[in-house]
């Protein structure tokens, strides 16, 4: 299954590459959108409750509900070992702090396109901000 997807901003449609996935319990928890809303560095959003067969090209096409495709450069949506199920969280990049704060309260709290009987979104800033 397609974990991480890197856009180039010349083509939004970029092929994503396959990507390892990683245990959910070592994600860290304790950012909230409080601590980090008016950052003028935080690019980088995780976005949890996804549901259990969304792809990362699921997460761009409920992404470009509320934002240009242009506007994000990096989708990353974890996979269990078995590759059978999303492990519920992903980590999108934006190019612009704005943006991501902007899609950080639009998208919080929202349900999903998909109609499924998941939690409401949950989004706020990543530990790790920006591209590596």
């Amino acid at each position: 299954h397609i974990g991480l997807a890197r856009i180039s901003r010349a083509d939004s449609r970029a092929t994503p590459k396959a990507f390892a996935s990683s245990a959910s319990a070592a994600v860290p928890m304790a950012l909230t959108m409080d601590t980090m809303a008016c950052d003028e560095k935080m690019t980088t959003l995780m976005i949890r409750n996804l549901p259990r067969k969304f792809t990362t090209d699921n997460l761009i096409e409920e992404l470009k509900l509320y934002v240009d495709p242009a506007a994000f450069d990096f989708v990353y949506v974890p996979w269990d070992r078995m590759g059978t199920n999303s492990v519920g969280y992903a980590f999108v990049n934006f190019v612009d702090a704005i943006v991501a704060t902007s899609v950080m309260h639009a998208m919080h709290g929202m349900a999903w396109r998909t109609g499924s009987r998941c939690r409401p979104m949950k989004v706020q800033p990543a530990h790790v901000q920006g591209l590596a």
